[in-house]
């Protein structure tokens, strides 16, 4: 087996003896148990060369290792707790919200979810000639796009409990089924817009930005007054986000972006 293919799709540069271990480590943490010969086979490894990396992780605590048989130990999960996206990511989100305005003239944003809500993590004002207000600090997740994205992409098992929150804490009378409808239709496309049924209501779009082993690290949106929001302005606002959610995928370490459905079906601002 050529192994320096297997380990070197995408181009990749670096150590190529630390991208097998990452992939193994990103790999086995999508399961509670899972043995040498699948990891072997899903990443393109000799089965030799898999346990003798696992061994060492399992030296170092980062996989509990037993009879060929890994999963993710404590020195991982040390690691992972460590991760604090409200620090981490405002520094790297920033320049891209920055141009995302800059290209489209709209306001841009960046949210998290923490519990039930939708926080933001950095937000830039629009450059045209009528602004966004800034949104609060935190809000509902199913309030905001953004936090929809969230949701349908990284809580499927917690779909009832968002529904139940945001219906019972709505200004207005909310359908569930529509919102698990709207849920769907974002796990399945990638991407949530909403138009206001107001003219000075807002036009917002929102995808999702990925990093490694397929997860999602935060929802960037793009918004306008819909009023201002036609046709190119729109194409305009898509084409800028999804590009601007790409970079940033690429740079949390992200090997494999999914891609955004070029069409989808616009729900109604709540």
């Amino acid at each position: 087996m050529d192994e320096s293919d297997g380990t070197q799709r995408g181009g990749r540069g670096g150590i190529q003896s630390l991208h097998r271990a990452f992939d193994i480590l990103g790999f086995v943490g999508r399961f509670d148990v899972v043995g040498a010969t699948r990891i072997a086979t899903e990443l393109g490894l000799s089965v030799s060369t898999v346990n003798n990396l696992c061994r060492t992780m399992v030296d170092r605590g980062y996989l509990i290792g037993r009879r060929g048989q890994y999963r993710i130990g404590p020195a991982f999960s040390v690691l992972a707790t460590r991760w604090n996206p409200m620090l981490a990511l405002p520094e790297i989100v920033v320049p891209v919200l920055q141009e995302l305005s800059e290209d489209t003239g709209q306001a841009a944003v960046a949210t998290v979810l923490t519990g039930m809500d939708a926080r933001v993590v950095a937000f830039e004002q629009g450059h045209g000639p009528v602004g966004t207000p800034p949104p609060r600090a935190d809000r509902r997740a199913l309030d905001l796009p953004t936090g929809t994205v969230l949701v349908a992409l990284s809580r499927r098992p917690q779909w009832p409990e968002f529904v139940t929150d945001c219906v019972e804490h709505a200004e207005r009378p909310l359908s569930r089924e529509k919102l698990f409808d709207e849920l769907e239709r974002v796990a399945m496309t990638g991407i949530c817009g909403r138009r206001s049924s107001e003219p000075h209501g807002q036009t917002a779009l929102a995808v999702p930005v990925w990093t490694a082993a397929e997860t999602v690290a935060c929802a960037i949106g793009v918004s306008a007054p819909t009023y201002l929001a036609d046709e190119g302005l729109e194409k305009r606002m898509r084409d800028a986000l999804v590009d601007a959610a790409q970079r940033l995928s690429v740079e949390l370490g992200a090997d494999d972006v999914p891609p955004v459905a070029p069409e989808f079906t616009w729900g109604v601002t709540h």
